[in-house]
């Protein structure tokens, strides 16, 4: 048994006497330039001289770590970022990293918070990294010089992790910043520990901040409690970030700076019998809280919501849907009633009940609504299925509740040949 469901396959065995040499990649590059313009009086054409331009990426491979150099690297042929909304954002997105470089050993970095995250370091002039595994022992360092208008900014990130057990892991973090005489310095320990279904991770930071003349700390720590099991599972996570905690090497959401966010999920699956009507019934519950970090444990929650989802997957594919939704927040007198939103599919597209009345192409009862936003939407954070959601604001007393409906429906008439 294991905390995930790949864990709980097979295992591979019976490889043995396997040996590696040394793998040496070497990849210069040379690249050359001539900017040119047009006169628009004599027509004539004059071109700049030609400026050069050239790098290096070396890896070394031995059989347990790996040593990676670059110089001057070129990134021309990387793979595009996937687009992302960036319309009135109040906070940074993430984009996965591409860069060969950077790839390697990435997962040696990883930790419960994203406290490296070396797309942070935009355009860089030289680079070495040593990433591998002595034993149990886990080692990731990384040293960059990243180019900026402000002066070059020196990067220095090493993690250490231990494994033990199966599954189980403990690891410290360092990240440092230094440009300009400012400096950002995170320091973090973590602890992930796997028995049967079940796993529990802790981990708590610190970090650094000094420029401008001033210096700012703050904490970051995470506690989190797991069990995936097949009919029964729960995820229990509490996160807190002290006000002015910031890891310019991370990726840290600091609209939470000054918080605790924590949440309770629960998931129970009933499977039906073979060739049952029900193939099986999944329940989504649980609450979610937000409170000032100064508060958490002595106030309630600054604001919060109920979750409970329902989903009866029916044979033949057929899908039907109970969400209820509603947001508590505080002196608000909380959720005194839940408003129903039953999603189901038929042959020829998707009905939608809410609160018993049909929402179909051709009615709904908009008085009943303070504000309907309805959008498609391809599967996301935000959109579990991709599909149409509907984001409901219901009328009624003091309290705003909102209603979120999702419908999917795949078919190979949408198919690009097809369209």
């Amino acid at each position: 048994a294991n905390a995930s469901f790949l864990g709980q396959e097979g295992a591979l065995g019976g490889l043995h006497d396997m040996r590696h040499g040394v793998t040496v990649e070497a990849q210069p590059f040379v690249t050359a330039t001539a900017d040119g313009l047009r006169d628009e009086i004599s027509g004539d054409f004059t071109r700049e001289d030609v400026n050069p331009d050239a790098g290096l990426n070396l890896r070394l491979g031995f059989s347990s770590y790996a040593l990676d150099v670059t110089a001057n690297p070129d990134f021309s042929q990387v793979e595009s970022d996937e687009g992302q909304v960036t319309v009135n954002e109040r906070f940074a997105l993430f984009f996965p990293e591409k860069r060969p470089f950077f790839l390697e050993g990435i997962e040696l970095f990883g930790s419960p918070q994203t406290l490296v995250y070396t797309r942070r370091i935009v355009n860089p002039k030289a680079g070495a990294k040593l990433t591998g595994k002595f034993g149990q022992l886990g080692v990731a360092h990384l040293t960059a010089v990243d180019e900026t208008d402000a002066g070059n900014a020196w990067f220095n990130v090493t993690r250490l992790r231990r494994d033990f057990g199966r599954n189980s892991i403990a690891g410290v973090t360092f990240t440092n910043r230094d440009q300009t005489g400012n400096h950002n310095r995170v320091l973090a320990g973590d602890f992930r520990y796997v028995w049967g279904l079940y796993y529990t991770q802790f981990q708590y930071g610190r970090s650094w901040t000094n420029g401008g003349g001033s210096s700012v700390g703050a904490p970051i720590w995470q506690a989190e409690f797991d069990r995936t099991g097949r009919s029964w599972g729960f995820n229990y996570l509490l996160n807190g970030q002290g006000a002015g905690f910031d890891a310019q090497a991370g990726f840290v959401n600091r609209l939470r700076s000054g918080v605790v966010t924590g949440h309770a999920f629960n998931r129970f699956t009933l499977y039906g019998a073979p060739r049952a009507l029900l193939e099986n019934l999944t329940v989504f519950f649980g609450p979610e809280r937000i409170w000032l970090y100064d508060d958490f444990g002595f106030e309630p929650g600054l604001e919060g919501r109920e979750q409970l989802d329902a989903t009866f997957q029916l044979r033949g594919g057929k899908e039907i849907a109970l969400k209820p939704a509603c947001d508590e927040a505080i002196g608000m007198g909380g959720c005194d009633a839940v408003r129903h939103v039953v999603v189901y599919k038929r042959t020829g597209g998707n009905v939608v009940m809410y609160d018993g009345m049909v929402w179909d192409q051709t009615y709904g009862d908009y008085g009943s609504f303070e504000e309907a936003q309805i959008t498609t939407a391809a599967k996301g954070a935000d959109s579990m299925n991709p599909g149409l959601t509907m984001n409901l604001i219901v009328k009624s007393g003091s309290n705003t509740f909102k209603g979120l409906g999702s419908a999917n429906y795949q078919s190979g008439d949408f198919q690009s040949d097809n369209i």
